[in-house]
């Protein structure tokens, strides 16, 4: 069990970066109209007043998501009573953990930090500058993998299949510029235009991971590739002890970056229409573009290879001989090339209906992020609450992949001096005697500190 581990360590490791996830953004303050945050999912819903972000405070968004796992996947209550056990432990049944996975099984995590922000009015016009630095990283795993781990060599001659294990990783700077103005009394139309520096970009996938496997002898096939862009990289070679070849050491990798590798742009276009005195409908595409990335600071290497393995040395308590088990992720050096990668594009569309004055409205977006292969769509239920005029909140139910056990909470503070705006889209509403969060495929957390700056004309 030991080796396993180590084995489905290292290729879970190896692919840590697939970005097969929707991109970053708070459903639950599309309706707050006293948010700075809100002109991120529409450039055309304008806050109440101008801002001057806090530097490293103004915007930060954390966010992670799954199509399929959630940690009562991984975490199980020990059977003996005490404490918790991975899925790994034998005495958890594996029917109990593969029932639950897809054969692709796609996690990843997003980063948002706003170094620089202000928006303000000009009269009817609003204008926004933002500079922010952006991650993206996550990784694609297939059902066989978790199999191999679980079950490994106690099924004499099993063929497990880890083919479409990916990797994209993403660093980069935005400078957004943002420009809205109503069209008419009960028309206003906005957008951004958004200048991308591409700091680091990693990508790996296998077409083929094949293991065969007996308690005598591994049969393993493995073809790939494996692409780094970064100022600064530096993979060294190492040479192969049984034919002499070279292959990248993946485990001396030196990666200080210095600057851009890679130059992109997209825009954000939205629109918010009153149609009735208390109903208003919006819509806004947002992150439409690319990343040029350049193959003059980039790694490159190729994987097609069959390896046999007939044993593996344990060195000590707690260490094993990895030699063999970085076979699986060798890569010998190829040419790079140029290539480009898009943003996830997100649609949203929405309507709210308010009463009391504007004081409480019902919200419903629905928003669609446009993936590498596939689509994701949510949709959203609000309640919005404007009591006074320095306090709002919003709480929210997005029910097509919370397990019908999540809700959303945001609340925005704007007295004169300071606006302070924190949220999440998915609050945990149930967690094991140790606090550990489970069932939730979904977390992410937003805060905002900011100046406030005149009111507009909306």
């Amino acid at each position: 069990m030991k080796k396993i581990f180590h084995l489905a360590a290292l290729l879970a490791g190896a692919c840590l970066l697939t970005t097969r996830v929707p991109a970053q953004q708070l459903r639950t303050a599309y309706f707050m109209d006293k948010a700075p945050v809100r002109t991120y999912l529409n450039p055309a819903l304008r806050p109440e007043r101008g801002y001057i972000n806090i530097p490293a405070l103004g915007h930060t968004q954390v966010e992670f998501m799954s199509n399929s796992l959630s940690l009562d996947n991984i975490l199980y209550p020990s059977p003996s009573g005490s404490g918790l056990v991975t899925f790994l432990d034998s005495r958890i049944d594996a029917d109990r953990l593969l029932r639950d996975l897809k054969e692709r099984n796609n996690l990843g995590a997003d980063l948002r930090i706003g170094v620089l922000g202000v928006g303000f009015y000009t009269g009817d016009a609003f204008w926004s500058v933002d500079l922010s630095a952006r991650v993206s990283t996550g990784v694609t795993l297939p059902e066989g993998l978790f199999e191999f781990a679980k079950r490994g060599s106690g099924y004499d001659g099993r063929i497990y299949d880890l083919k479409e294990m990916q990797v994209d990783a993403n660093s980069f700077a935005e400078l957004a510029i943002g420009y809205s103005r109503p069209v008419n009394d009960r028309l206003t139309v906005g957008g951004k235009v958004k200048i991308l520096a591409g700091l680091v970009n990693a990508r790996m996938k296998f077409d083929k991971m094949r293991i065969q496997m007996s308690q005598e002898r591994w049969e393993v096939e493995a073809e790939g590739r494996f692409d780094m862009n970064a100022n600064g990289l530096t993979i060294p070679d190492k040479t192969d002890e049984e034919d002499g070849s070279p292959y990248l050491d993946m485990n001396d990798i030196d990666l200080s970056p210095t600057g851009p590798c890679g130059y992109g742009g997209a825009i954000d276009l939205g629109v918010s229409y009153k149609l009735l005195d208390n109903l208003t409908l919006s819509g806004a595409l947002i992150d439409l573009g690319f990343i040029d990335w350049s193959a003059r600071n980039a790694v490159s290497g190729r994987s097609a290879d069959r390896y046999s393995f007939t044993g593996f040395e344990l060195e000590g308590e707690g260490e094993t001989n990895t030699g063999d088990f970085d076979k699986l992720a060798r890569f010998r050096r190829v040419e790079s090339r140029n290539h480009t990668t898009r943003l996830t594009t997100t649609l949203n569309l929405a309507g709210e209906y308010t009463i009391l004055n504007d004081k409480i409205g019902f919200g419903l977006l629905s928003s669609t992020q446009f993936l590498t292969t596939s689509t994701f769509t949510e949709l959203t239920l609000s309640a919005n609450f404007r009591p006074i005029d320095w306090f709002s909140a919003s709480v929210s139910y997005s029910f097509i992949h919370s397990k019908f056990d999540t809700f959303g909470i945001a609340l925005n503070f704007s007295p004169s001096w300071i606006n302070f705006f924190v949220g999440t889209d998915y609050m945990f509403t149930r967690i094991t005697p140790q606090w550990v969060p489970v069932s939730q495929r979904s977390a992410n957390l937003f805060l905002g500190l900011s100046i406030p700056l005149k009111r507009g004309k909306n």
